[in-house]
């Protein structure tokens, strides 16, 4: 039997009980309803507990490949252990002064040298911002660009949610779907009472990021970036 996929999820909050977690964790029990449990594994990341240093722009880790910080926090063992072995990746942050938090963008400043080797290949990535008021789309946007230049293909667009959150259950049940898809439906990875469901097969043309709609039976689901 094939190892299970291991989904790597960036909390950039600072509250492990704010909005953005408990949308974190609607988002795997989503997940988990379509894939079996024993093809799934969870590796949630707090930001708060990376501890991480402020990027001194040195430059040192884009012609090395290691950051001059790294023995002074967290940040190469989250590299090497977890982002380097990720199989789908979801980053997610609440909007603070109308951008993601400052514990998050220190880490998308020190894996800057990932934008000149990219690591993530294919690799299937989500992003979602929360707000209560504005910004919440630009901020998700913003994480998906970041993921692009890391290597990854960004299933959905601008995932993003403000005001009363109890009511996005559809838009995770369709986030969940496109990530899943992405990389393991060939695989039968989904649950026995999904495998009859219909599903549009889809290519990916070179490094083309042309969209295609993907069905489930009747329902159209979202729109996902082909791999």
């Amino acid at each position: 039997m094939d190892e299970p996929k291991r989904i790597l999820i960036i909390n950039g909050s600072l509250r492990k009980l704010g909005n953005t977690s408990k949308l974190l964790v609607a988002l795997q029990q989503q997940i988990e309803n379509i894939a079996t449990p024993e093809w799934v594994v969870f590796d949630v990341v707090h930001i708060n507990d990376l501890h991480l240093g402020q990027c001194v722009g040195c430059n040192n880790c884009i012609f090395d490949r290691q950051c001059y910080l790294r023995d002074k926090d967290g940040f190469q063992t989250f590299v090497d252990e977890k982002l380097l072995h990720t199989e789908a990746l979801i980053m997610a942050s609440p909007c603070y002064g109308g951008m993601c938090t400052g514990e998050l963008k220190k880490l998308i400043d020190r894996l800057c040298y990932l934008f000149h080797h990219p690591a993530l290949i294919g690799i299937p990535c989500l992003t979602l911002a929360v707000s209560a008021a504005w910004r919440a789309t630009e901020v998700s946007k913003y994480m998906s660009i970041v993921c692009e230049h890391i290597g990854g293909v960004v299933v959905v667009d601008c995932l993003s949610f403000k005001g009363d959150f109890t009511t996005k259950e559809q838009s995770l049940h369709d986030a969940a779907w496109s990530l899943v898809l992405t990389w393991g439906w060939q695989r039968r990875i989904m649950n026995p009472h999904m495998d009859k469901c219909g599903l549009m097969l889809y290519t990916r043309v070179g490094h083309s990021q042309t969209r295609q709609t993907l069905s489930i039976g009747h329902q159209k689901v979202g729109s996902i970036n082909p791999t």
